[in-house]
């Protein structure tokens, strides 16, 4: 099975994850040193126009790490130049957006996609909406591996064959309102430990 490692095509990052939280403790102490780089590219329209999240986003990465931002109108045109950078995209539908606009990857890895509502359980920390279903499979179906892997620690799992394998939706949020999970509300991402204690020191 293939793993996390390095890039696998000229001019492709070392890895394009997907992360709902962006830059968190996963991120910062695991994944750049496992991957021996220290930029971290973020693709998202919204962090792009908010200097005080960048801000907060360098400050949660620590000195000696490079961050830099971008929208996914522009990320085409910055891809070349990420070949030792971490790239970080929310969610499954602007990855699938940057890639048919041209920013092109081999190799997509799952990382935090939480239960929310409208979402059906894929794999153990790993929940979907349908659109969000038929943009895997079409990264799958133009040759892009997807595999979930929360740290490099663990091993990779290929997602690939579940994509069209019943999905066990007996636990999935499917009732409006405000449904709460471990004291968290499911309708948006949650801020990271890192975030939250840099926002604590402004």
């Amino acid at each position: 099975m293939r793993g996390e490692g390095t890039a696998t095509v000229p001019g492709e990052p070392r890895l394009v994850r997907i992360d709902e939280r962006l830059v968190h403790g996963q991120v910062v102490v695991a994944w750049l040193k496992h991957l021996s780089c220290s930029s971290v590219c973020i693709v998202d329209d919204e962090v792009s126009g908010d200097q005080y999240i960048q801000e907060v986003y360098k400050m949660a990465l620590g000195t000696g790490n490079r961050l830099v931002v971008c929208t996914a109108h522009e990320a085409p045109s910055y891809w070349t130049g990420w070949e030792d950078s971490l790239v970080l995209v929310r969610n499954v539908l602007l990855a699938c957006e940057i890639f048919e606009s041209g920013a092109v990857f081999s190799r997509l890895n799952l990382g935090g996609m939480g239960k929310r509502i409208g979402r059906i359980k894929l794999l153990d920390n790993i929940y979907v909406s349908p659109e969000e279903m038929e943009s895997l499979r079409f990264l799958r179906d133009s040759g892009v591996h997807l595999f979930y892997q929360s740290v490099p620690a663990e091993a990779p799992v290929d997602v690939a064959p579940y994509l069209d394998d019943k999905i066990h939706d007996d636990e999935a949020g499917a009732e409006a309102g405000d449904e709460v999970l471990n004291g968290e509300a499911t309708g948006q991402a949650t801020p990271s430990k890192e975030v939250r204690n840099a926002l604590r020191r402004r």
